[in-house]
C-alpha cells in the first residue's frame, strides 16, 4: 500500500472470492513530485477501480450487495426476498461477511505560519525570520523564497521530517528596499501548504542630528543647544545620556533647549543619540555644556606677590588661581572691573585693601567666563592688629581672675602666660590658650605659688588674618601672708616679763584692714602701713597679763601676735635724792583714759588735786576713797618714777 494512501475498512456482503478480486483490482495512481513546491491547490486522482463513496478518511462505510452486477454502477439495488420454501433456500449461495482494510489517499495540506521575525520597517543587520510548519502525516520540506518585485533573490528551504518542522531565514544580507517573502511546505503525500505572503521593508539608514543655529560655543562648550533630527523612515525617539525622550514618529523632529537638568543633560560631557522606527541609531552627538562660572582657589604660601596670609576666608592679603573651561573673561572687585586674558587659567594675585578696588573688611568678587557664566563670593581683608586691654598691677591673693579683653573683628587664638620675676628674669608658671573670643579672662590660684612676690601677665594674640599683637601687664604682687607686725622699741616701755606699754607698726602690701585684741576689733584705714600705739590695760581691749593680737589685711590674710602687759610697782626714791632747796617738783602729765591731759600742780591744795583728778586716780588703780593727801603722795611718786625712767635714770 502506497505511503500517501490511507487504509479504510469496508464490510462487503459478497462471496469471499469475489471480494478478494475486487480488492486486488484497486490500483492507486500517485501524483508526480515537483522539484519545488507548487503554489496552486493540489488534487487527488483515482483510476477505475477505486472505491467510490465519501472521502472522509475517518469514516467507515459499510457496503452491502446481493448481485455482482450492481457493483458496476447500477443505481438500482434489488432487495433480496426471504425464501418461502426449502427449495428456494437451497438455491441461494452462502454469503460470508469479511472485513478488509482499503487504502484511502491523504489530501490534507500542511499548515505553515510566521513564527518570529520583523514586521514593517527594520534594520537587516542580524535580522532573521522563522517559518513553522505542521502536518498530520509527515513533512518533507519547508520553503521560504524572498522576492524583490517579481525577481527571486534569495531562495530558502529546509528538509523536514515528522509532523512538524521549521525554517530560519537570514535577512542580514538585505539592503534598503521592500521585499516579499512567499512561504509554504510539502508533506509526504505531496500536499502543498497554502502559500503565505510577508512584505518586509529594510531600512539600514541611520538618523541624522544637526545642530541648530543660535548657540554660542567657547572651546567647544555652550550653555544651551537645540537640534534638528531627520530620518526617511521616521524618527522614533532620542536619548540624552541614556534618558529616553519619545517623539512623534515623523521624518523630521526637534530636540530644543538642551541644558543641564533638561532631558537628562548634565554639566560637562553629554551624548545624544537619535533612533528611527527601524531601530537604526544615529552616530552619537557629543555636546559639552557649561553653565557654571569660573572657580577660584586660594594660593598657598606667604609670598607677597602671589601668596596668601590668613585663614577661614579672612586674610591680610590673598591670591587666587582662577579656572574655567570656557575661559576666564574678567572679574569685578566691589564693582570695579578688571579684564583678564580669556584663557582657561588666570590669576588674581596679592589682593589687599587698595588693590583692584579691595577695601578693609568684607569684599565681593564676581568672576565671569567666556559664556557669561558668573561666580560670586566674598572675602574679608583684615590688616589691623588686635587691640589688647590688660589690668594694671595690683596685689592679689587666693584665686584671682584677671580680666583681659581685646578689640578684634576676627579673633582667632590668644595665649596668656602668668609669669614670676625670679632673679631679675621672668619665668612662666602657667599658660592658657583661648580660641575665637575677644574675652581672654582667666583665673589663677595664687596659693599654688609659695612665695609672695612680683608677677606679671603676658598676652600674645593672633586674628584670623594672621595679624599679631602682644602686651605685658604691670607687676602683680601675690600676697598670701598676713600683715607684718613690728614692735616700736623707741616708744614701747619694757618690763620684766613683758611690756608696761606696747607700741606696734603694721605693714602689708595689700593693705592692713583691722586688728583684734583679745577679740575686741579695731578697724584701721586699709593702708599699706598702720599703727597700734600705747597698748596697756584697758586700751583697745588689752589687759594685764597675756594678750592676743590678730592683724588682718584686706584679703583676709592674718597674723597673730602674743604679748604680755605688766603693771609697774611704785618705787620709793633714796632719801638722799631730794629736790634742792627753793625748787618744787616738775609738773607731771598723766594721760587719762578719756585722752584729755591733766596737769597736776603740787603747789596747789591737796583738795584741788583730788577734785580734778579723780579720773586719774581711777586710771592708775587708786581708790578715790583713799585720803587725798596719801593719794597725792602716790601720784607724785609715780610721776617722778615714770619721768626718771623715760629719762633713762631708772
Amino acid at each position: 500500500m502506497s505511503s500517501f494512501m490511507r487504509s479504510k475498512t469496508v464490510k462487503c456482503g459478497l462471496p469471499v472470492a469475489t471480494a478478494l478480486v475486487a480488492a486486488l483490482i484497486f490500483v492507486p495512481v500517485a501524483p508526480a513530485m515537483a522539484n519545488d513546491v507548487t503554489e496552486t491547490e493540489n488534487t487527488t486522482n483515482t483510476e477505475a477501480g477505486t472505491v467510490v463513496g465519501t472521502t472522509d478518511t475517518s469514516s467507515t462505510q459499510e457496503v452491502t450487495n446481493t448481485d455482482a452486477e450492481s457493483s458496476k454502477g447500477s443505481s438500482d439495488t434489488e432487495t433480496p426476498t426471504t425464501p418461502t420454501s426449502k427449495v428456494a433456500a437451497e438455491s441461494i449461495p452462502e454469503v460470508t461477511t469479511l472485513s478488509i482494510s482499503v487504502p484511502v489517499p491523504d489530501t490534507t495540506k500542511p499548515v505553515v505560519s510566521l513564527t518570529s521575525g520583523p514586521t514593517g520597517s527594520f534594520n537587516s543587520a542580524g535580522a532573521s525570520l522563522v517559518i513553522g510548519a505542521s502536518d498530520e502525516v509527515g513533512l518533507v520540506k519547508v520553503v521560504a523564497n524572498i522576492y524583490s518585485g517579481a525577481t527571486l533573490i534569495q531562495p530558502n528551504q529546509a528538509a523536514a521530517s515528522g509532523t512538524s518542522g521549521s525554517l530560519t531565514v537570514d535577512l542580514s544580507g538585505l539592503t534598503n528596499g521592500t521585499y516579499t517573502v512567499k512561504y509554504n511546505a510539502l508533506d509526504t503525500s505531496g500536499n502543498v501548504a497554502s502559500t503565505g505572503l510577508l512584505t518586509l521593508t529594510v531600512d539600514n539608514t541611520k538618523p541624522t542630528i544637526t545642530l541648530k543655529t543660535g548657540s554660542t560655543f567657547v572651546n567647544g562648550f555652550t550653555t544651551v543647544a537645540s537640534f534638528k533630527l531627520f530620518d526617511a523612515g521616521k524618527i522614533d525617539y532620542v536619548t540624552v545620556n541614556g534618558v529616553i525622550k519619545d517623539l512623534s514618529n515623523n521624518v523630521y523632529s526637534d530636540l530644543n533647549a538642551v541644558k543641564p537638568g533638561q532631558f537628562g543633560a548634565v554639566e560637562g560631557l553629554n551624548t545624544i543619540v537619535a533612533y528611527d522606527t527601524a531601530g537604526n541609531a544615529s552616530a552619537p552627538y557629543t555636546l559639552y555644556l557649561d553653565t557654571t562660572g569660573p572657580t577660584a582657589t586660594v594660593k598657598t604660601g606667604t609670598s607677597t606677590i602671589e601668596g596668601s596670609v590668613g585663614s577661614e576666608n579672612v586674610f591680610q592679603f590673598v591670591s587666587y588661581k582662577l579656572h574655567d573651561q570656557a575661559n576666564v573673561d574678567k572679574l569685578f572687585v566691589n564693582g570695579v572691573e578688571k579684564n583678564l586674558t580669556d584663557d582657561p587659567w588666570s590669576d588674581l594675585n596679592a589682593l589687599k585693601p587698595g588693590q583692584f578696588g579691595a577695601v578693609e573688611g568684607l569684599n565681593t568678587i564676581v568672576l565671569v567666563d567666556g559664556l557669561g557664566n558668573q561666580t560670586t563670593f566674598t572675602v574679608t581683608l583684615d590688616t589691623t592688629k588686635p587691640i589688647l586691654s590688660l589690668p594694671s598691677g595690683e596685689v592679689i591673693s587666693g584665686t584671682h581672675t584677671f580680666s583681659i579683653s581685646q578689640i578684634e573683628a576676627n579673633p582667632n587664638r590668644a595665649y596668656v602666660e602668668f609669669m614670676q620675676l625670679v632673679d631679675g628674669k621672668w619665668k612662666k608658671l602657667v599658660g592658657y590658650e583661648l580660641k575665637d573670643t575677644n574675652t581672654l579672662d582667666f583665673a589663677v590660684d595664687t596659693t599654688l605659688y609659695a612665695e609672695d612676690g612680683t608677677y606679671q601677665i603676658k598676652v600674645s594674640t593672633w586674628d584670623l588674618a594672621g595679624n599679631h599683637a602682644s602686651a605685658t601687664s604691670g607687676g602683680f604682687v601675690i600676697d598670701n601672708s598676713g600683715p607684718e607686725i613690728t614692735v616700736k622699741t623707741d616708744e614701747s616701755i619694757t618690763a620684766d616679763g613683758g611690756y608696761e606699754e606696747l607700741w606696734l607698726k603694721l605693714h602689708d602690701l595689700n593693705g592692713v584692714d583691722k586688728v583684734e585684741i583679745n577679740g575686741v576689733e579695731k578697724d584701721l584705714t586699709d593702708d599699706e602701713w598702720s599703727d597700734v600705739n600705747g597698748l596697756r590695760p584697758g586700751v583697745f581691749g588689752a589687759v594685764e597679763g597675756e594678750n592676743v593680737l590678730v592683724a588682718y589685711d584686706i584679703e583676709g590674710n592674718s597674723t597673730e601676735f602674743r604679748f604680755t602687759i605688766v603693771v609697774p610697782v611704785p618705787v620709793i626714791d633714796d632719801p638722799d635724792d631730794e629736790t634742792p632747796d627753793g625748787e618744787t617738783p616738775d609738773d607731771t602729765v598723766i594721760t587719762p583714759t578719756n585722752g584729755t591731759p591733766s596737769v597736776v600742780d603740787l603747789s596747789k591744795s591737796t583738795q584741788a588735786v583730788s577734785k580734778s583728778n579723780k579720773n586719774v586716780l581711777a586710771s592708775t588703780g587708786v581708790d578715790p576713797a583713799v585720803p587725798v593727801g596719801f593719794a597725792v603722795s602716790l601720784m607724785v611718786l609715780g610721776g617722778l618714777l615714770l619721768r626718771r625712767r623715760r629719762n633713762g635714770n631708772a
